[in-house]
This record gives C-alpha cells, sequence and structure tokens, in this order.
C-alpha cells in the first residue's frame, strides 16, 4: 500500500520542481533582457563599452550639446552596454547634429 502511494507523490515532486525551475528561470532572463542607462565616464572612445558605467534604470542627468553623456543599451559583458552598430550610428548622429535627439543617446556640455 505504501509503494502506491509514495510513488505517485514522488511524480508530483518531481513535476512541481520542474515547474517551479522553468517558472524562475523565465523570469530571471526576461530581467536580464532589459535596457539600461549606462554613463559616459569621459575618457576614450564613445564606442568602448569599457567606458561606461554599470547601467541603471532611469537615465542620469544630462544638459548640453558637446559630448555623450549617457546611452541606452541591452547588458553585454558585466556592467558595460552592448554598443551595437545601430546604437552607433546614434551616438554618431547625436555628436554630428545635436540638434536631432537620438532615443538612445544623451548628451551634456563639457564642463
Amino acid at each position: 500500500m505504501k509503494k502506491k502511494f509514495i510513488i505517485p507523490m514522488i511524480a508530483v515532486a518531481a513535476i512541481s520542481g520542474a515547474v517551479l525551475f522553468s517558472a524562475f528561470k523565465a523570469n530571471s532572463s526576461s530581467i536580464a533582457a532589459q535596457e539600461l542607462w549606462f554613463q559616459y565616464d569621459g575618457s576614450g572612445s564613445v564606442t568602448d563599452p569599457s567606458n561606461y558605467s554599470s547601467g541603471m534604470e532611469t537615465p542620469p542627468g544630462c544638459e548640453g550639446s558637446e559630448q555623450v553623456c549617457a546611452i541606452r543599451a541591452l547588458e553585454g559583458a558585466p556592467g558595460q552596454p552592448d554598443i551595437t552598430s545601430a546604437l552607433q550610428s546614434q551616438i554618431n548622429t547625436a555628436l554630428q547634429d545635436p540638434s536631432t535627439q537620438q532615443q538612445d543617446v544623451r548628451l551634456r556640455s563639457v564642463e
């Protein structure tokens, strides 16, 4: 009698564990796919991901039109933006013509 009860309970526990694990895994991957704002540190190339600070959900305060302040991107290497060719194009356009606002690029004045 005990064997008839234990085997189905093990199966139910295994299925429950698999469902719980897959739900957790799906949730964590959706967080990783979030675009974040990365602030440029003012040194080196604006297309080098290592010249940006760790990502944040809201853009930093940026005013002006002379230098890149921040970009919005997916995280590539830990703490660094994934600078795609489309984002490079937005950066170049913003720097060449600051009057055209770019969706994923913020500029600032040089102090």
